[in-house]
């Protein structure tokens, strides 16, 4: 089975780069997949707006690969398993380890099962997981039945921590409650962290910075097919089951594709010298300099 994994740090636009590369192609994107678990059990929603373990196509889904007695047992279980192994100090770990403990080993095996019911369910051939997570990209790399294909999706660091920084409802949960908010230190340590780890997930990894995505889609949009190998003329999607993810999935012409500068003229001048002075090194890399 085919499954493409984004990695890089939250706050990078990916919910609207799967969005638009779904558009009539061969690609069902899921959203932040190694979150399901947690959010499940929370009560979160999926994108249908029914809460995931109500919604009939996880549960359909997951129901299929479930070996306990119910389905919140199930999640119980899975989340207990990725809070093991899938966390960012892991990475290095979970890169290196030859043998595959028992546990992790059924972890990995249940992914399998349940990428395959998707593309079966969906019709589709290739499974789009946003989880944006390095580690998780380690564990699923020893399967030897997913053939992953990976992006690393970047954006400027000062635009990252400022979104960080922002009051946000988290539309999918419960309560609607706020996501979580980290100070320039966090987000940019964390910017450093994931993207480093991106860079050195096993296999095949386009490189794509969402400036680049924003500023000329088009082009962005066919380099990722050829990459994936997708045509780009298959039947869209119309009901989308996505996991987490920017809130704005749940707004009308959320998929307008137009550049986010606000950061520019909004985050706080100390804030911004900060985390560009923790930053620049790899920013610069990666084509950046301290105003774009």
């Amino acid at each position: 089975m085919n499954v493409v994994l984004v990695n890089g740090y939250g706050r990078s636009g990916s919910t609207v780069i799967e969005a638009v590369l779904s558009k009539r192609s061969e690609i069902f994107p899921v959203g932040e997949m190694r979150n399901i678990w947690e959010r499940g059990l929370l009560g979160y929603r999926c994108s249908c707006e029914r809460s995931i373990l109500d919604c009939d196509f996880w549960s359909k889904v997951i129901g299929s690969v479930s070996d306990e007695k119910s389905l919140a047992d199930f999640f119980l279980k899975m989340e207990s398993i990725r809070y093991k192994y899938d966390r960012i100090r892991n990475f290095w770990k979970i890169q290196s380890l030859e043998r595959v403990p028992d546990d992790l080993q059924w972890y990995i095996k249940k992914h399998e099962e349940m990428y395959e019911i998707i593309c079966d369910e969906s019709n589709k051939s290739i499974v789009l997981d946003s989880s944006k997570n390095p580690t998780h990209a380690a564990i699923l790399s020893k399967s030897k039945r997913i053939n992953i294909k990976n992006i690393h999706l970047v954006r400027h660091p000062r635009a990252v921590v400022y979104s960080w920084s922002r009051k946000k409802i988290r539309k999918e949960s419960p309560d609607l409650s706020f996501m979580p908010r980290h100070s320039f230190y966090k987000s940019s340590a964390l910017w450093l962290v994931m993207n480093a780890q991106s860079e050195k997930v096993m296999g095949e990894n386009f490189f794509l910075r969402y400036e680049d995505f924003v500023n000329s889609p088009e082009d962005a949009i066919k380099s990722l097919r050829e990459y994936i190998g997708c045509s780009g003329h298959g039947e869209p999607v119309n009901n989308l089951h996505t996991i987490g993810g920017n809130p704005v999935k749940f707004d009308s012409g959320f998929t307008n594709i137009k550049p986010d500068m606000e950061w520019k003229k909004k985050q706080r001048k100390l804030d911004a010298a900060l985390t560009w002075a923790m930053t620049f090194w790899m920013a610069k890399k990666y084509g950046y300099s301290y105003d774009g």
